[in-house]
């Protein structure tokens, strides 16, 4: 094991530099200090390899591991520099990407590039949200057009709901800050166009997309091929992502590995010719590489194509200099030099699933196809398309069970017929955009792609309707690394049996065993009160160990149910289907009591909404969600705590009352015991 870790030395540099920028979100490191820090262990270095060359061997493996974990740390504090927030003043920005509709608005991510101070104007570099008031204006706008305004932008608001998707910090980590709402007449165009390589390949992207929409094919079959080609997932419908998630096939939306793996086959079959000869192995590698980075910019250089065309770029150029490219140096030294230039990329989602699965394709997936050794080439075949999903799904399941807790069950069947679809889908859509104007032939690829994508999406919808296609499962960030440990564990113990690698096993299974315990009992004997930061429909979550039921003053619809509030809080906390109740109901349990708005739970009554205004209120500690502003104007009892989910019961004459708890300030109310 050990000599097979050294014969990839870029792994060793990839995991220091990865402990580097982990540590760098502890470590204050700024750039002087981390320079000293770096000349120091340079000067040890280069001390010990002169003077103490084989003597010290373990201390130069240290120090030249420690110089990597400090360079790390330092550039992951110098990326995540804030940018200087100013509060006045007209901000010129240029627009990044199309803006993109919403119920009320159209969204755009754009970059103040300087804010005019009275007579003098400052450079910046600055990302804000802009949702632009709908308008001719604002759909017109495109990557590199430069507009000016003068309302100030506001901070990302952080979560307000336990277990939500953390928005802000998820900005934070793509540097974004700011957001703002722009009415028609609070900006204007200046005229003027930037030059930006991204802006560029977002136009490009732009146009290659509206020949997609001058095509005879149907909106969601649209949705769906532009981003299974290109990469533009803004306009797919939430069902589609639904459908896609719970099936097992979210992966093929995303460009990624496995598209770039599809172009480069697609080009070695039509060019595999050229490498017959020395002149022809050096135009043959020239040609794709160029090729796959042009794949890459009409796709909008999304982190996930640049990692694969990176590392697609690193092993071509190594097999065409007859010098064998490992895999796992090739996929250590794209993520090294990614991460040096992106260090938040390490914290990014789908670089960790598309890293996860690269492992899973090149390390565990051999075995598996030596174990199974099918003579018969149809079937090898299909079982190699098993074989591969099954092993991408092994190496991301820890991953996808912690950020999605869900497991979507018939994946294997699910990549039988998507991979070689999306195999056909990928070079039949580029095809298109380069004879769009070739009547006949277009309309044939139009039609012939239109069809195969409706009707996988009814192989997806019907997949993702047999009974257990989503198996739930609830995984902390202790068990997360305790897993990723059973899993590598577990291949050592297949692949390489010895006592060692089967004590390890067993041991990680052991303490596995002894988290999900403890968390199952702190789960049972778990109980408390949410009341949510919801502003249209106020909601109260009661929990007694995995029984739940959430109490809302209107029905919460079914479409309604994936991104509610009290979803996440099930999801991660591995509760139970929450019984549903409106807050007018009636109902008398072991558990709970509902009356006239009136809610007995656990010692604890609440008072909901309309009945919070009679003077019949217990004298002892009681909750009242939303009185109305008459309470609050007239009573102050001492033994209420009062919870605003909505802005129009509340006056700011009550802002200092310490008994008022408002969740669109402070975020859900929580009371666990």
């Amino acid at each position: 094991m050990e000599k097979a870790v050294q014969n990839i030395p870029f792994l060793r540099l990839a995991i220091a530099l990865i402990l580097g920028i982990a540590a760098g979100q502890y470590l204050q490191l700024n750039v002087i200090v981390g320079s000293l820090l770096l000349l120091l262990l340079l000067l040890g270095l280069l001390i010990l390899n002169l003077k103490y060359r084989y003597s010290s061997a373990v201390l130069f493996g240290i120090c030249f591991n420690l110089f990597f974990v400090v360079l790390g740390a330092i550039v992951y504090n110098k990326y995540n520099e804030k940018p200087l927030f100013y509060s006045e003043g007209i901000y010129v920005a240029t627009i990044l990407e199309s803006p993109v509709e919403k119920p009320n608005s159209f969204k755009s991510t754009v970059v103040v590039n300087n804010v005019i101070l009275q007579d003098s104007a400052v450079k910046t570099n600055e990302k804000v949200i802009i949702y632009f008031e709908k308008s001719e204006n604002a759909i017109k706008l495109k990557p590199g057009d430069e507009i000016f305004f003068n309302r100030s932008p506001n901070r990302v608001t952080p979560k307000l709901n336990p277990y939500d998707f953390d928005y802000q910090k998820y900005l934070a980590r793509h540097k974004i800050y700011r957001q703002i709402y722009l009415a028609t007449e609070n900006w204007q165009q200046t005229g003027n166009s930037r030059f930006s390589l991204i802006c560029e390949a977002e136009k490009l992207r732009d146009k290659l997309i509206n020949v997609y929409r001058n095509q005879p094919i149907d909106s969601v079959e649209f949705e769906i091929l532009s981003a299974l080609t290109l990469g533009y997932s803004r306009e797919l419908d939430p069902e589609t992502r639904r459908v896609f998630s719970s099936s097992g096939a979210m992966h093929v939306l995303s460009v990624s590995g496995l598209h770039v793996a599809i172009i480069f086959a697609v080009i070695n079959f039509l060019f595999g010719f050229l490498k017959r000869n020395k002149h022809g192995r050096f135009v043959f590698t020239t040609t794709i590489i160029i090729i796959l980075w042009f794949y890459a910019f009409i796709t909008g250089l999304s982190p996930s194509v640049l990692r694969a065309t990176a590392m697609f770029s690193v092993y071509i150029i190594g097999e065409n200099i007859h010098r064998k490219a490992s895999i796992y140096n090739s996929l250590a030294l794209t993520a090294f030099f990614l991460l040096l230039i992106n260090p938040n990329s390490l914290f990014d989602i789908g670089f960790q699933l598309s890293y996860s699965a690269l492992f899973g394709i090149v390390v565990i997936e051999p075995k598996l196809r030596e174990y199974l050794n099918v003579k018969n080439r149809v079937l090898r075949y299909f079982v190699s398309l098993i074989t591969v999903s099954v092993a991408a799904q092994i190496a991301t399941f820890p991953l996808t069970s912690f950020y999605f807790s869900q497991f979507p069950t018939y994946f294997w069947l699910t990549n039988i017929f998507i991979i070689p679809a999306v195999a056909f889908l990928t070079p039949a859509g580029i095809l298109l955009l380069f004879v769009n104007h070739v009547p006949f032939v277009s309309d044939i690829i139009s039609v012939t792609l239109n069809f195969t994508l409706k009707y996988s999406f009814k192989l997806l919808t019907l997949i993702e309707q047999m009974p257990l296609s989503v198996f739930q499962v609830t995984v902390n960030q202790v068990q997360l690394f305790l897993i990723i440990g059973l899993i590598v564990s577990s291949f050592l113990v297949f692949s390489q049996f010895s006592s060692q690698n089967l004590k390890s096993m067993l041991f990680l299974l052991f303490l596995f065993s002894l988290s999900a315990f403890v968390k199952k009992v702190n789960t049972e004997n778990t109980n408390g009160i949410i009341v949510y930061n919801s502003t249209t429909n106020p909601i109260i979550h009661l929990i007694d160990g995995r029984e739940n039921f959430v109490i809302s003053e209107e029905k919460v619809l079914p479409e309604e149910l994936q991104y509610s509030p009290f979803s996440a809080t099930q999801k991660s906390l591995g509760l139970k289907t929450p019984v549903m109740l409106l807050a007018s109901d009636s109902i008398r349990t072991k558990d709970v009591f509902l009356q006239n708005r009136k809610i007995l739970f656990q010692g604890q009554t609440i008072y909901f909404g309309k009945n919070s205004n009679k003077n019949t209120l217990s004298t002892k500690r009681y909750y009242l969600i939303n009185p109305g502003p008459s309470w609050l104007s007239m009573n102050h009892s001492d033994s209420a705590t009062v919870i605003v989910t909505n802005k129009r019961f509340f006056s700011r004459s009550d802002e200092s009352n310490a008994q008022i708890y408002c969740t669109f300030n402070r975020g859900a109310f929580q009371k666990i015991w």
